[in-house]
């Protein structure tokens, strides 16, 4: 894939455009990429509702929820810096489809297990490393691969383009995880994951090859090295890292404990944990929507630390008014802002980072969040002795706080571009 070397164009003012979005559809290699993510989108809120109401329906602790996605992050942590250096020295597309494979076979493995009954919590927990270690590979190349597709001046808007199809696709898989779940079998979820991952493998091979000219050819232990030389002395690249470890970490506990927040206050199934996951994916279309009809903006720095103070309230908002249907719409917002802090952080560093090391910088990213995964072991812990009002409460406004000091603090992060 040549990398567009058009001049950038001069940023916009944040008015909204939809021709903008269709313009970026323009282009057939980026039309392919969302044609696999129309499939591949789903799996992950349907391995999400799937997973957490297999975990608390097997235990019912919220430590053992904690548990289990630390078992998934450990293993990211471990391979998340192999993973962007792959992705960095060979063709994206054939990372992303070895990767799909290993998601199929583990998704084979959970359907057995449920099927012959012989599941049990540390079985969860092994799959999640498994899935893990694949996630740590392709989620480089994923996230990397579209600015080798499209010039720098319709990056964002192709971001943003594709997070509306995967906004309206998690939108379905999470609804339909929950439903399969609770009138079927949970199994029949990953049945369905793995036909979908087969699908994206096929849309993989429509995609044109990585250029790899300038990709990093000394040791490993070199090049991972000079990976994380290069984000020190790039500081708008450290600086979106450390605003992303932030939200990551202050938000994880809240994602990771909606299934005991549905079952205990809520007191709805595994169908309304299905749905709220949903509403979660309506607020991610809506922001991205919106963010793709933005265009080349020149508020980017402003929309972020914006973005960030409003999770935290949704957060706080969130435990404190348990009554249908607010929650579902709180979490829709939270979701929405998340979004769209992810597209423009993951725009800013793509922006202002050179082709080659796109993927090492991004793999630091699945590092620092499953880093802030980790979290939600001691979490887990203080969620069973004092409840999860005070905990996600507490959460939210450090949320609040961390995106406001950065504004002060750093002054041009504001005015980012």
């Amino acid at each position: 894939m040549t990398e567009k070397k058009d001049e950038p164009n001069p940023p916009s003012r944040p008015t909204l455009d939809p021709g903008i979005a269709m313009d970026a559809l323009k282009n057939r290699a980026l039309r392919w990429f969302i044609a696999g993510r129309l499939f591949g989108a789903p799996t992950g809120p349907m391995r999400a509702v799937v997973r957490g109401w297999l975990v608390y329906d097997l235990t019912g602790s919220a430590l053992m929820l904690g548990w289990v996605s630390a078992a998934g992050a450990a293993a990211t942590i471990i391979l998340a810096p192999l993973g962007g250096l792959v992705a960095d020295r060979f063709d994206k597309r054939y990372v992303m489809l070895f990767a799909r494979i290993a998601l199929i076979l583990d998704s084979a493995i959970m359907a057995t297990l449920i099927f012959t009954g012989l599941l049990r919590p540390w079985h969860i927990a092994a799959v999640a490393v498994l899935e893990s270690s694949a996630l740590a590979f392709m989620g480089p190349a994923q996230r990397t691969v579209v600015s080798e597709l499209v010039d720098r001046k319709s990056l964002f808007s192709a971001l943003s383009v594709t997070a509306v199809f995967e906004g309206l696709m998690g939108i379905v898989g999470a609804y339909a995880s929950g439903f399969i779940t609770e009138t079927v079998s949970p199994g029949g979820v990953y049945v369905i994951m793995s036909i979908f991952f087969a699908v994206v493998g096929y849309t993989l091979n429509k995609l044109p090859p990585s250029n790899t000219d300038n990709a990093p050819r000394g040791s490993v232990h070199a090049d991972l090295l000079d990976g994380l030389r290069y984000v020190k002395a790039s500081p708008v690249i450290l600086l979106m890292l450390i605003i992303m470890f932030s939200r990551f970490l202050f938000t994880q506990p809240y994602r990771e404990f909606r299934p005991a927040y549905v079952d205990n206050t809520l007191g709805l199934g595994a169908s309304g944990l299905g749905l709220l996951t949903s509403a979660s994916s309506v607020g991610a279309l809506a922001s991205a929507l919106i963010g793709a009809s933005l265009g080349n903006t020149r508020y980017k720095g402003y929309l972020l630390l914006g973005a960030g103070v409003v999770v935290g309230i949704s957060l706080i908002l969130f435990v404190q008014m348990p009554i249908l249907p607010l929650p579902f719409i709180i979490v829709a917002f939270e979701s929405g802002f998340s979004r769209l802090s992810d597209v423009l952080s993951n725009s800013l560093i793509q922006l202002n980072c050179r082709v080659e090391y796109r993927a090492r910088v991004d793999s630091l990213r699945s590092l620092l969040l499953s880093t802030s995964r980790l979290v939600v072991v001691p979490m887990g812990a203080l969620v069973d002795a004092v409840g999860l009002i005070p905990v996600i409460t507490v959460l939210g406004i450090l949320v609040i706080i961390a995106h406001v000091s950065a504004g002060i603090l750093h002054p041009p992060l504001r005015t980012l571009r």
